[in-house]
This record gives C-alpha cells, sequence and structure tokens, in this order.
C-alpha cells in the first residue's frame, strides 16, 4: 500500500490507503487508528466477501476490542448498493460477542482454520 496521513485529530490519524498491486484482494482504502493504543478504531474497505455486488462496494467498518482483540462490530455501504432495481438498506451487525476457550473448528473437525491464507477484509 502507498499510506497518506490524511488527518491527525482527536488522537484519531485517518490514513489513506491505495493498493500498489492487486486491488480486489488489497482491500483497505482508509483507516482511523488510535494513536494512544495504535488499535484500528473504523475503515474503509473495497468490497465484502466474494460475490457481486457486495465485492464492489465500499464499505464502513467499525471496530471494537473485547478481552484483548480487535472485532468488527459493524459494516455499512458507503453508497447504496444497487440489487434487483432497488438499494435497499443494508446493515451487518454483530451483537453480544462471546469469545470461546477452543476453536470450533477444532472441536468439531479435529483440524485448525488455514489463517495464514485470510487476507484483509
Amino acid at each position: 500500500y502507498r499510506v497518506a496521513l490524511l488527518d491527525t485529530a482527536g488522537g484519531i490519524a485517518h490514513l489513506e490507503l491505495t493498493p500498489l498491486r492487486d486491488p480486489y484482494r488489497n482491500r483497505l482504502r482508509e483507516l482511523w487508528i488510535d494513536t494512544g493504543t495504535a488499535y484500528v478504531r473504523e475503515a474503509i474497505v473495497q468490497g465484502v466477501g466474494n460475490r457481486a455486488p457486495f465485492d464492489r462496494a465500499r464499505w464502513h467498518v467499525t471496530f471494537d476490542r473485547h478481552q484483548g482483540a480487535t472485532f468488527v462490530t459493524e459494516a455499512h455501504p458507503v453508497e447504496p448498493i444497487p440489487i434487483g432495481g432497488t438499494s435497499p438498506h443494508i446493515s451487518i451487525e454483530f451483537e453480544n460477542l462471546n469469545l470461546l476457550s477452543l476453536s470450533p473448528i477444532k472441536a468439531t473437525f479435529g483440524i485448525e482454520a488455514p489463517v495464514r491464507y485470510l487476507r484483509d477484509p
């Protein structure tokens, strides 16, 4: 990514990110980072998932800290997403987060998730 600092108001650094290659896989476009803790607070990503129209829309994603880790709390499209001639309001929210002491994939299938293959949103 090419990174540009846009603002540092209120203890939050606002960064603009431009992918230098493979923009479909490297989807981060903006980040808001707490300058005191270096935790990501918000992001703009180009696409969610791997199917149209969601993978082509810009999404505003918010994060929260819970038990020492950062988790997605909400995702909303920045612009309306046309679906079947309409533009419905879409909101993805994660509520009542409960962390497990073990991986449900490992407990169910006896394997670990292939974390090394995950990419940003």
